[in-house]
């Protein structure tokens, strides 16, 4: 193949401007042709081989083991060993006990002071028939009464106790939970907030009704509900 040099763009301008000949034969146009040819048949080759080349492997997945094994103890310690020493198990026995506590101790209080009316009504009765002899008597029963008052008043230690408990074994629970939500970076809650009076499945129609006693300037007032009898 003839190897003589080509001419270049200003070459031909020249030649064309002055008349001259360059010296360009068909065999200098064949071999410019081939090699384009050549040229375009590398490149080919060349973009073939990156289309049949196995796509590079993706970068490696972060390692959260460490984390999610943090996560699973924590959830993990949610729950007891022993599922009769389970926190919310002895949680919501203790509210119970507390409930019939608190009953007893009210009716006991009730009963007292119904006891108290009766006796008051028997010394005015025997006061206004004269009769004196029966007021120590009467002064024995009342102090009776007195005694079993206090005594049914003891309630609040025994439930102070018990509410103590529940409210540690909560606190306890808020703060795993909220190393959950940390360690699952959740900013926010979704769930509906507050406390109810009645379970979901409570189907009475006067349930939106029972929303039980509300704190010291929370509610309606009783001056309210005064307001709606004047």
């Amino acid at each position: 193949m003839d190897k003589r040099p080509r001419p270049f763009t200003a070459e031909r301008r020249k030649a064309e401007v002055t008349g001259t000949s360059i010296g360009i034969t068909n065999d200098d146009l064949m071999d410019a042709i081939s090699d384009l040819k050549d040229n375009v048949n590398k490149v080919a080759g060349q973009m073939a081989e990156i289309a049949a080349a196995p796509p590079p492997p993706p970068p490696p997945e972060p390692d959260n083991t460490d984390e999610l094994g943090t996560i699973k103890q924590d959830v993990s310690a949610l729950r007891a060993v022993d599922p009769d020493d389970d926190k919310l198990v002895l949680a919501r026995g203790e509210l119970k006990t507390v409930t019939e506590i608190t009953d007893k101790s009210a009716n006991e209080i009730m009963n007292q002071s119904d006891e108290i009316h009766v006796v008051i009504d028997k010394i005015r009765e025997d006061l206004s028939a004269g009769n004196t002899d029966k007021v120590e008597s009467h002064c024995a029963t009342l102090e009776e009464i007195a005694t079993n008052l206090l005594m049914a008043c003891e309630f609040q230690d025994l439930t102070g106790q018990r509410l103590n408990k529940v409210s540690n074994a909560l606190l306890g629970m808020e703060d795993k939970i909220g190393g959950l939500f940390t360690a699952l970076d959740i900013a926010e809650g979704t769930g509906a907030g507050g406390l109810s009076a009645v379970t979901d499945d409570d189907q009475r129609p006067d349930t939106d009704l029972l929303h039980g006693p509300q704190d010291e300037g929370e509610g309606i007032s009783q001056a309210d509900i005064d307001s709606l009898f004047d």
